[in-house]
């Protein structure tokens, strides 16, 4: 299909550290002096996939940070993903952590709309998705959003 030959087009036949890395992957590694750790994302700063140049690509630290990025600047102005990571890498901490979750979500019964609601940055998707990586989301039927 053309997904596929899209995503194919957009892969690098190179293998570093016996596995396929797409270029931007390859670029931030080497930029970085490292491999990435399993969480961290690579963004496109200009949003042009093909832009692998090392000044349009940013670290996200994990994959809830990139999100909640994409999602503040579809609804503010922009601003640059070093800024929004200043401004709100606390809250994004936040809610990565399974007790902040587990408590809003389980002890305080919250929906996780309310919780994307009063944490601002971070979509209810985001918090759904983050609640059934952890296992909290099952324990107990959803409320109502």
């Amino acid at each position: 299909s053309n997904d596929i030959k899209y995503y194919e087009s957009r892969r690098k036949k190179s293998f570093h550290h016996d596995e396929q890395k797409r270029d931007y992957v390859i670029k931030m590694e080497l930029h970085i002096g490292r491999p990435l750790n399993k969480d961290e994302v690579v963004h496109h700063i200009d949003q042009d996939r093909t832009n692998n140049d090392i000044t349009n690509l940013y670290l996200f630290k994990n994959q809830l940070v990139h999100e909640a990025y994409h999602g503040y600047i579809l609804k503010n102005p922009y601003i640059s993903p070093n800024e929004f990571v200043q401004e709100y890498s606390d809250l994004c901490d936040k809610l990565s952590d399974y007790n902040f979750l587990y408590n809003e979500y389980i002890t305080l019964n919250k929906s996780a709309n309310q919780i994307s609601k009063e944490n601002k940055i971070i979509s209810r998707q985001a918090v759904v998705k983050r609640l059934k990586k952890y296992g909290i989301y099952n324990l107990r039927q959803p409320t109502v959003n």
